[in-house]
Formats: C-alpha cells, sequence, structure tokens
C-alpha cells in the first residue's frame, strides 16, 4: 500500500478543521469555512451576516478580522478598530491589504452568548490519563474586552468558571455538551496523530446552546487556569502533563 504524507503544518486551521470534518459527529458542530478568496468571501456573506478572516497558522487571536454584512454597506473590524465600507470591493481591497497575501480561512461567525455585552467562548483543555483514556481536565470562559473581536485571555480578556456564565440546569447542560464535543474532538485528532496526549478546544455556544467548535490547538496555553476560582483543573492539568512529558510556562 502507498504510503501519502499530509502536506501542510499541523497547526494550519484548514488542516485541523479538515482533520475534525472527518468526523460526522464533529462535522455538525463546525460553522462553515473556508479558504479565503474572492468568490469564497462573496458567498460567505451572501450567506451570513458576520464571518471571521484567520490566519491558517496564527495563534493568540492575532491577525483576526472580523466582518460584517450591513445594510449600507459591510465593517471590518480588527482589533478594536472598526471601519465602512461602502462596497464588497472596498471591503476586500482593504482585506487584502491588511493581509499581505498570507494564507487566511474564512468562517462563519457565531452568535455567541454574551457577558455584559462582551464575546465569551470556552477552553476545555482534554488529557489523556493514568488509564490512558481522554479525559476533560479544564473548562474555562473567556471573555473579550476593549471592545476587541476575539475572546482572547493574552488580548486583553477576562477569564472564569463555567458557573460565572451558567446556573442551575442551564450549567449542568452545557457543561455535559462541552464535555461531551471535546472528548468527541479528541477521538478525531487521536486517529490522526496516535501520539498526542493533550489538545485545548475552544468552542463556543450560541444563543439556543448549541455548541461548535472554534478551533483546537495541540499545544495549549494553560495560564489562564491560574486565575480561576476552580484549582483543581490547573493540579490536573500539571499532574498528566507532567506524566505525558510536557513542561508548562504558568508564570
Amino acid at each position: 500500500m502507498a504510503i501519502r504524507r499530509q502536506s501542510g503544518s499541523k497547526s494550519d486551521k484548514w488542516r485541523k478543521m479538515r482533520v475534525l470534518a472527518r468526523s460526522s459527529v464533529c462535522r455538525q458542530h463546525i460553522p462553515q469555512t473556508k479558504i479565503f478568496s474572492y468568490a469564497a468571501l462573496k458567498a460567505m456573506l451572501s450567506s451570513f451576516r458576520s464571518v471571521y478572516i484567520k490566519p491558517r497558522n496564527g495563534s493568540f487571536g492575532k491577525g483576526i478580522i472580523r466582518v460584517y454584512r450591513t445594510e449600507n454597506g459591510y465593517l471590518t473590524h480588527i482589533g478594536t478598530h472598526v471601519k465602512r465600507h461602502g462596497s464588497f470591493d472596498m471591503m476586500y481591497s482593504f482585506i487584502t491589504s491588511k493581509i499581505s497575501g498570507s494564507k487566511y480561512i474564512i468562517q462563519r461567525a457565531i452568535n455567541s452568548i454574551k457577558y455584559q455585552g462582551s464575546i465569551v467562548d470556552f477552553r476545555v483543555v482534554v488529557q489523556i490519563n493514568e488509564s490512558g483514556r481522554a479525559e476533560v481536565t479544564g473548562i474555562a470562559g473567556r471573555v473579550s474586552q476593549n471592545n476587541r473581536v476575539v475572546s482572547n485571555g493574552n488580548g486583553g480578556g477576562a477569564v472564569g468558571d463555567l458557573e460565572s456564565f451558567f446556573s442551575g440546569r442551564q450549567y449542568e447542560y452545557v457543561k455535559r455538551k462541552l464535555h461531551t464535543l471535546a472528548l468527541y474532538v479528541m477521538a478525531q485528532v487521536r486517529k490522526a496523530y496516535p501520539r498526542q496526549t493533550e489538545i485545548g478546544v475552544d468552542i463556543a455556544v450560541d444563543n439556543n446552546l448549541k455548541v461548535w467548535i472554534i478551533e483546537h490547538n495541540y499545544r495549549p496555553d494553560h495560564r489562564m487556569f491560574t486565575i480561576i476560582d476552580n484549582k483543581y483543573y490547573l493540579r490536573r492539568i500539571a499532574q498528566l502533563g507532567a506524566r505525558n512529558g510536557r513542561r508548562y510556562r504558568l508564570g
């Protein structure tokens, strides 16, 4: 049997989404995603009011542009800066001037829940435990701040326990959904990379409480868990990380 090597970086967002899309379960929770082009952007904005344009190899929320279709044209949101554009071509030219020929993807923007008017998403950590099974070892909610386009602790965002955003039956329902989806993601990742012992899954929860996979990371940053109230998460992450040969920068 011929051996075919996969092309591209393991951290490439497009490649990572393609890995998950092989699972029928994961595929139901992936927002529509395309490789950036004039035609793809036009088609996406015809179908959806808002999209994210993301660098295929970016991290920490850097380089992300949010685009809105409005009655009078388009808005672009980069960092804390919002700019109006009177036509699609004007908006497209502006975006291409910002991305400088780098490789990008376009992803449908999910109408995520908000906390005090700011976007929230959730980081779920999954690690392989002492029994060789996948275990959810951490969940943290991330809140965008300073009018930023993404919810990311490294971009000025705040971090909180899941209990900060949900209570009662909603809390139990969302926690179960986050756990289940993150474990499916890990199962699919390990089909492609059997030696992967840890991932961080970024998940959005929409206003109907449906969960959506934003992306997953193979070397997640755990510093957000140093400031949330639930200290068990950090201890368990560090314990399994050490067992799996990982070292973390938590300062």
